[in-house]
Protein backbone atom coordinates (compact mmCIF):
# COMPACT_ATOMS: atom_id res chain seq x y z
CA UNK A 1 0.00 0.00 0.00
CA UNK A 2 1.40 3.55 -0.94
CA UNK A 3 2.73 5.69 2.34
CA UNK A 4 0.07 8.31 1.57
CA UNK A 5 -2.85 6.04 1.46
CA UNK A 6 -1.59 3.99 4.78
CA UNK A 7 -1.10 7.10 6.42
CA UNK A 8 -4.80 7.92 5.27
CA UNK A 9 -5.87 4.66 6.73
CA UNK A 10 -3.78 5.11 10.55
CA UNK A 11 -4.96 8.82 10.74
CA UNK A 12 -8.72 7.66 10.94
CA UNK A 13 -7.99 4.48 12.95
CA UNK A 14 -5.20 5.16 15.07
CA UNK A 15 -4.18 9.12 14.66
CA UNK A 16 -1.49 8.91 17.49
CA UNK A 17 0.31 6.22 16.07
CA UNK A 18 -0.05 8.12 12.58
CA UNK A 19 1.55 10.89 14.18
CA UNK A 20 4.34 9.07 15.36
CA UNK A 21 4.76 7.56 11.63
CA UNK A 22 5.31 11.22 10.01
CA UNK A 23 7.79 12.24 12.39
CA UNK A 24 10.05 9.15 12.27
CA UNK A 25 9.26 9.67 8.59
CA UNK A 26 10.17 13.72 8.52
CA UNK A 27 13.70 13.10 10.80
CA UNK A 28 14.62 10.02 8.59
CA UNK A 29 17.83 11.03 6.53
CA UNK A 30 17.99 11.07 2.86
CA UNK A 31 21.18 9.74 1.06
CA UNK A 32 22.49 12.21 -1.46
CA UNK A 33 25.39 10.68 -3.96
CA UNK A 34 28.36 10.83 -2.64
CA UNK A 35 30.64 13.67 -3.04
CA UNK A 36 34.81 13.74 -2.44
CA UNK A 37 36.40 15.65 -0.70
CA UNK A 38 39.85 17.82 -1.26
CA UNK A 39 42.48 15.44 -0.72
CA UNK A 40 45.18 16.95 1.31
CA UNK A 41 42.73 17.54 4.89
CA UNK A 42 43.24 15.09 7.39
CA UNK A 43 40.43 12.77 9.01
CA UNK A 44 39.84 13.94 12.48
CA UNK A 45 36.72 12.65 14.38
CA UNK A 46 34.81 14.39 17.65
CA UNK A 47 32.45 12.17 20.38
CA UNK A 48 29.09 13.57 20.87
CA UNK A 49 26.02 11.47 22.37
CA UNK A 50 27.75 8.40 22.16
CA UNK A 51 28.86 8.62 17.95
CA UNK A 52 32.09 9.62 16.72
CA UNK A 53 31.32 12.21 14.04
CA UNK A 54 33.42 11.92 11.34
CA UNK A 55 35.14 15.01 9.78
CA UNK A 56 37.89 16.79 7.75
CA UNK A 57 40.33 19.58 8.59
CA UNK A 58 42.64 21.63 5.87
CA UNK A 59 45.11 24.42 6.51
CA UNK A 60 45.58 26.34 9.85
CA UNK A 61 44.60 29.79 10.81
CA UNK A 62 41.71 30.83 12.09
CA UNK A 63 38.92 28.81 11.81
CA UNK A 64 36.03 28.57 9.35
CA UNK A 65 33.35 25.65 9.68
CA UNK A 66 31.62 24.04 6.68
CA UNK A 67 27.83 22.61 7.64
CA UNK A 68 25.90 20.82 5.37
CA UNK A 69 22.18 20.45 5.26
CA UNK A 70 19.85 17.86 6.16
CA UNK A 71 20.90 14.32 3.94
CA UNK A 72 23.87 16.57 2.84
CA UNK A 73 28.25 15.73 3.80
CA UNK A 74 30.66 17.72 3.56
CA UNK A 75 31.81 16.83 -0.09
CA UNK A 76 29.14 19.03 -0.88
CA UNK A 77 30.96 21.85 0.32
CA UNK A 78 34.38 20.91 -1.03
CA UNK A 79 34.20 24.06 -3.19
CA UNK A 80 34.77 26.79 -0.16
CA UNK A 81 37.76 24.43 1.01
CA UNK A 82 40.88 26.05 -1.34
CA UNK A 83 39.59 29.68 -1.38
CA UNK A 84 39.48 30.02 2.23
CA UNK A 85 43.01 27.93 2.80
CA UNK A 86 44.30 29.84 0.34
CA UNK A 87 43.66 33.08 2.71
CA UNK A 88 44.88 31.73 5.37
CA UNK A 89 42.16 30.05 7.45
CA UNK A 90 41.84 26.92 8.57
CA UNK A 91 38.40 24.76 7.82
CA UNK A 92 36.57 22.28 9.52
CA UNK A 93 33.85 20.29 8.34
CA UNK A 94 31.91 17.31 9.86
CA UNK A 95 29.26 15.26 8.88
CA UNK A 96 26.03 15.00 10.92
CA UNK A 97 25.03 12.04 12.51
CA UNK A 98 23.53 9.27 10.48
CA UNK A 99 25.23 11.48 7.38
CA UNK A 100 28.13 10.62 5.32
CA UNK A 101 30.74 8.66 7.07
CA UNK A 102 29.20 9.46 10.14
CA UNK A 103 26.92 6.24 10.11
CA UNK A 104 24.56 6.51 12.81
CA UNK A 105 21.90 8.53 14.06
CA UNK A 106 21.45 10.15 17.95
CA UNK A 107 18.27 7.34 18.25
CA UNK A 108 19.80 4.77 15.75
CA UNK A 109 19.77 4.13 12.21
CA UNK A 110 18.97 7.33 9.75
CA UNK A 111 17.06 9.56 11.92
CA UNK A 112 18.29 12.85 13.28
CA UNK A 113 16.62 16.15 14.33
CA UNK A 114 17.03 19.45 14.22
CA UNK A 115 18.34 19.97 17.83
CA UNK A 116 20.64 17.13 17.35
CA UNK A 117 22.16 19.36 14.54
CA UNK A 118 22.58 22.28 17.01
CA UNK A 119 24.27 20.24 19.48
CA UNK A 120 26.42 18.45 17.28
CA UNK A 121 27.69 21.70 16.21
CA UNK A 122 27.84 22.83 19.92
CA UNK A 123 30.66 19.67 20.09
CA UNK A 124 32.79 20.26 17.00
CA UNK A 125 32.65 24.19 18.10
CA UNK A 126 34.22 23.19 21.97
CA UNK A 127 36.47 20.59 19.98
CA UNK A 128 38.07 23.46 17.18
CA UNK A 129 37.15 26.62 18.86
CA UNK A 130 35.71 30.09 18.17
CA UNK A 131 34.70 30.65 14.60
CA UNK A 132 36.20 32.94 11.92
CA UNK A 133 33.37 32.36 9.97
CA UNK A 134 30.63 29.97 9.70
CA UNK A 135 29.01 28.89 6.34
CA UNK A 136 25.96 26.46 6.56
CA UNK A 137 23.65 25.33 3.68
CA UNK A 138 19.57 24.43 4.35
CA UNK A 139 18.65 22.90 7.56
CA UNK A 140 22.35 22.91 8.45
CA UNK A 141 22.09 26.79 8.15
CA UNK A 142 18.73 26.74 10.82
CA UNK A 143 21.38 24.66 13.17
CA UNK A 144 23.74 27.29 12.60
CA UNK A 145 22.02 29.98 13.64
CA UNK A 146 20.43 28.54 16.53
CA UNK A 147 23.51 27.67 17.72
CA UNK A 148 24.55 31.25 17.61
CA UNK A 149 21.48 32.18 19.33
CA UNK A 150 22.48 30.28 22.16
CA UNK A 151 26.02 31.49 22.26
CA UNK A 152 28.45 29.72 19.75
CA UNK A 153 30.53 32.74 19.10
CA UNK A 154 31.53 33.25 15.04
CA UNK A 155 32.78 36.86 13.77
CA UNK A 156 30.22 36.11 10.59
CA UNK A 157 28.14 33.60 9.08
CA UNK A 158 26.82 32.94 5.66
CA UNK A 159 23.21 30.89 5.16
CA UNK A 160 23.08 29.48 1.89
CA UNK A 161 18.99 28.18 0.70
CA UNK A 162 18.02 28.35 4.61
CA UNK A 163 14.89 27.63 6.07
CA UNK A 164 13.22 29.83 8.00
CA UNK A 165 11.05 27.74 9.99
CA UNK A 166 9.91 24.03 10.89
CA UNK A 167 6.81 24.76 10.06
CA UNK A 168 7.71 25.84 6.59
CA UNK A 169 9.57 22.39 6.25
CA UNK A 170 6.70 20.89 7.72
CA UNK A 171 3.71 22.08 6.00
CA UNK A 172 4.42 20.55 2.50
CA UNK A 173 5.74 17.19 4.12
CA UNK A 174 2.19 16.76 5.79
CA UNK A 175 0.60 18.23 2.50
CA UNK A 176 2.25 15.26 0.25
CA UNK A 177 1.38 12.67 3.03
CA UNK A 178 -2.63 14.13 2.74
CA UNK A 179 -2.86 15.47 6.10
CA UNK A 180 -5.67 17.27 7.08
CA UNK A 181 -5.48 20.14 9.89
CA UNK A 182 -5.73 18.09 13.01
CA UNK A 183 -2.81 15.43 11.53
CA UNK A 184 -1.54 18.19 10.74
CA UNK A 185 -1.34 19.98 14.70
CA UNK A 186 -0.26 16.20 16.20
CA UNK A 187 2.41 16.27 13.88
CA UNK A 188 4.21 19.29 15.23
CA UNK A 189 3.64 17.90 18.87
CA UNK A 190 5.04 14.84 17.70
CA UNK A 191 8.07 17.26 16.60
CA UNK A 192 8.38 18.93 19.76
CA UNK A 193 8.57 16.03 22.12
CA UNK A 194 11.17 14.33 19.82
CA UNK A 195 13.16 17.49 20.09
CA UNK A 196 12.44 19.03 23.51
CA UNK A 197 11.46 22.02 22.58
CA UNK A 198 8.56 24.47 21.47
CA UNK A 199 8.73 24.46 17.02
CA UNK A 200 9.03 28.13 17.72
CA UNK A 201 12.17 27.95 18.88
CA UNK A 202 13.73 27.19 15.70
CA UNK A 203 12.02 30.34 13.83
CA UNK A 204 15.24 31.94 12.64
CA UNK A 205 13.66 34.64 11.54
CA UNK A 206 12.68 35.47 15.19
CA UNK A 207 16.52 35.31 16.17
CA UNK A 208 17.53 38.08 14.60
CA UNK A 209 14.91 39.75 16.69
CA UNK A 210 15.94 38.24 20.07
CA UNK A 211 19.70 38.19 19.77
CA UNK A 212 22.95 39.15 19.08
CA UNK A 213 23.73 38.36 15.49
CA UNK A 214 27.19 38.35 13.58
CA UNK A 215 27.22 39.97 10.55
CA UNK A 216 25.51 37.43 8.06
CA UNK A 217 25.22 37.00 4.31
CA UNK A 218 21.49 34.89 3.15
CA UNK A 219 22.45 33.23 -0.32
CA UNK A 220 19.31 31.97 -1.85
CA UNK A 221 17.98 30.88 -5.13
CA UNK A 222 14.77 32.53 -5.88
CA UNK A 223 13.71 29.27 -8.19
CA UNK A 224 15.00 26.83 -5.21
CA UNK A 225 12.53 24.12 -5.29
CA UNK A 226 12.74 22.63 -1.44
CA UNK A 227 13.50 25.77 0.22
CA UNK A 228 10.90 28.60 -0.41
CA UNK A 229 13.23 31.79 -1.43
CA UNK A 230 10.52 34.17 1.03
CA UNK A 231 12.58 31.94 3.52
CA UNK A 232 15.89 33.53 2.98
CA UNK A 233 14.60 36.61 2.00
CA UNK A 234 12.49 37.18 5.31
CA UNK A 235 15.55 36.00 7.15
CA UNK A 236 17.75 38.17 5.63
CA UNK A 237 14.96 41.20 6.35
CA UNK A 238 14.85 40.29 10.19
CA UNK A 239 18.62 40.27 10.52
CA UNK A 240 19.73 43.72 11.55
CA UNK A 241 23.38 43.08 10.11
CA UNK A 242 22.19 40.53 6.91
CA UNK A 243 22.47 41.01 3.32
CA UNK A 244 20.99 39.33 0.92
CA UNK A 245 22.17 37.11 -2.32
CA UNK A 246 20.11 36.22 -4.79
CA UNK A 247 21.08 33.92 -7.86
CA UNK A 248 18.58 32.64 -10.38
CA UNK A 249 18.65 28.77 -12.12
CA UNK A 250 21.15 27.74 -9.24
CA UNK A 251 18.22 25.48 -7.53
CA UNK A 252 18.79 24.14 -3.67
CA UNK A 253 21.82 22.18 -4.04
CA UNK A 254 23.80 23.22 -6.96
CA UNK A 255 24.19 26.40 -5.43
CA UNK A 256 27.09 25.48 -3.33
CA UNK A 257 29.30 25.12 -5.96
CA UNK A 258 28.69 28.14 -8.10
CA UNK A 259 32.13 29.78 -8.72
CA UNK A 260 30.68 33.00 -8.39
CA UNK A 261 28.41 32.29 -5.05
CA UNK A 262 31.82 30.66 -3.39
CA UNK A 263 33.84 33.97 -4.18
CA UNK A 264 30.80 36.15 -2.63
CA UNK A 265 31.08 34.07 0.71
CA UNK A 266 34.77 34.33 0.78
CA UNK A 267 35.00 37.35 0.07
CA UNK A 268 32.67 38.41 2.66
CA UNK A 269 34.65 36.77 5.53
CA UNK A 270 37.96 37.99 4.07
CA UNK A 271 36.39 41.28 5.01
CA UNK A 272 35.88 40.50 8.54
Amino acid sequence: MPIRAAFAVLDRTVPAVAARWAERLFFRVPRLRSRPVPPDGRSVSVEFDGLRLAGQVWGAGPTVYLVPGFGGEIGQLAGFVQPFTARGLRVVAFDWPAHGRTRAGTTGGQYVNSQDLVNSLHAIATAYGPARAIIAHSMGAGAAANAVRDGLPTGRLALIAPGASIQTAARPFADALGMREPAYRRLLAEVERALGHPVRSYEVTEIGRIARTPPTLVVHDQHDPLVPFTDGESIAHAWPKARLVTTTGLGHNRILGDPGVIEKVVDFVAAA
